[in-house]
This record gives C-alpha cells, structure tokens and sequence, in this order.
C-alpha cells in the first residue's frame, strides 16, 4: 500500500491493525518490523497505529535513542514498542 497524505495513512494503519488482530499472536506479542529512508513517513504511520490504539503519549521517532515504549489502553495487550 502506498499514502500520499496522513488521511491515506489513517486508513492503511486502521487496515494493517486489523489484520494483526486477527493473528493468533502467541503469549501476546508481535514484532514488525519497518525500513525506509527518513523522513518518508515510518514514525507517522506508527503514530496513527497509536492513535487507534488511544496512546496518550507523542509519539516521536526513535531515530536518535534504541527504543521508545508506550502504554496501551482498551486492548488485552499492554505495550507499543517503537524500535
């Protein structure tokens, strides 16, 4: 899938989340993993992936520490690490 805007990315993560919900995700963990050049859009789609996930935290790229980590909310799963 390719965005072109934030809408489009909306719409990707919103997909993307749904897929992996209907993983049988084995002792409640999952890894994906994204490359890409900077600034072609990773942390902005993570961030959308968070909002649907009603993360309170900003969301921020990981670029300059080893990862970043933050509570989830009305899921059975507790964390979203931002490697």
């Amino acid at each position: 899938m390719l965005s072109k805007n934030i809408k489009e990315t909306t719409k990707i993560a919103k997909i993307f989340l749904n897929k992996i919900f209907k993983k049988d995700i084995k002792k409640g963990a999952m890894v994906v993993g994204m490359i890409g050049d900077l600034g072609v859009g990773k942390t902005a789609f993570v961030r959308e992936i968070a909002l649907q996930l009603d993360v309170k935290n900003k969301i921020t790229s990981p670029t300059f520490v080893i990862i970043k980590n933050y509570k989830l909310r009305n899921t059975k799963y507790k964390k979203l690490f931002h490697i």
